[in-house]
């Protein structure tokens, strides 16, 4: 279970990561605007909207941490690409040091260049070792869809139209994958990966919750409050309630909340039958409680194969 107790931390990294960027953000916004929709539709890209800057974020989903870009977009259309480092304060790049401050930076027209030449092979260091090549791909990607917003020529893929999800009388969405259903927002986004679900506010404040199932025995181990305290601990936050027992779907379930960057996270424990679902709220509002209200809507209806 410490493993798949991991692997939900990652899904909320972006949602702390997007936070805790870019919060006294003083950059002068390019004057020429974007066409927001090449940035919005580009397949193999998100976007979440962050309320504190009144702006979304265009973003890679298969690189979240070490060297790497992603787009800011303000509702005028104005843009800002900026550069992302998880791993050092600077990068090194033909025998010179760049420094970015708290982590990230934008990047203006002669910084672009040099990401571009970085993204097309020349070598930079960073946090001691050379960056890889998923990491200059990724760059490349960035840059590539960014230009091509503002008139470059543009052969990116376009993401497929999206089928409207069922909704129930309230206008609340309801994903459904025959294993287990849910109710959400409309305004959330669903994304559903190798068995994982993602729900993500798509404006306003930021909320995530996520469902896994995994193939480990539902215990009562699962309420050791000194196993979750030390998970906890070792992901770097802090428990901030007692494991109490309630119940999800009608069966048992073990929930407690504890606080990781900032953000608050209710994590669930619910007996799967053969397996054991995961499911995880997260906010920066301890008061805030649509996402654990969307998870009160969590029906299994077979067992999970």
């Amino acid at each position: 279970m410490k493993r798949s107790f991991a692997l939900i931390i990652a899904l909320l990294l972006l949602l702390c990561s997007c936070a805790g960027e870019v919060r006294e953000d003083t950059t002068e916004i390019p004057e020429v605007t974007a066409d927001v929709d090449i940035l919005l539709s580009a397949a193999g890209f998100e976007t979440l909207y962050d309320g504190e800057l009144d702006a979304t974020w265009v973003y890679r989903t298969d690189i979240n941490s070490g060297f790497f870009t992603r787009i800011l977009v303000y509702k005028d259309g104005k843009t800002s690409l900026r550069l992302i480092c998880t791993d050092a304060g600077s990068f090194e790049y033909n025998g010179k040091t760049y420094d970015i401050e708290s982590g990230d930076t934008s990047a203006d027209a002669d910084l672009t260049d040099i990401l571009r030449k970085i993204a097309g092979g020349e070598s930079c260091r960073v946090g001691g070792r050379e960056i890889t090549d998923k990491e200059r791909a990724a760059l490349d990607s960035v840059i590539k869809l960014c230009d091509a917003s503002y008139g470059a020529s543009n052969t990116a893929e376009t993401k497929p139209e999206k089928t409207a999800p069922e909704t129930d009388e309230e206008g609340n969405r309801i994903f459904d994958n025959g294993s287990f259903s849910i109710k959400y927002p409309a305004s959330f986004e669903a994304v559903y990966d190798n068995g994982s679900l993602t729900l993500v506010s798509g404006e306003g404040k930021q909320r995530t919750v996520s469902v896994l199932y995994v193939k480990t025995k539902f215990s009562p181990s699962l309420a050791d409050k000194d196993a979750a305290r030390m998970s906890v601990t070792e992901q770097g936050g802090k428990l901030i309630s007692e494991i109490s027992e309630t119940t999800l779907s009608g069966k048992t379930a073990y929930k407690y909340k504890y606080e990781l960057d900032g953000v608050f996270i209710t994590q669930y424990f619910a007996d799967g039958g053969e397996g054991t679902y995961i499911l995880t709220a997260g906010t920066y509002e301890i008061s805030d409680l649509i996402p654990d209200n969307v998870i009160s809507t969590f029906k299994i209806k077979q067992e999970a194969e």
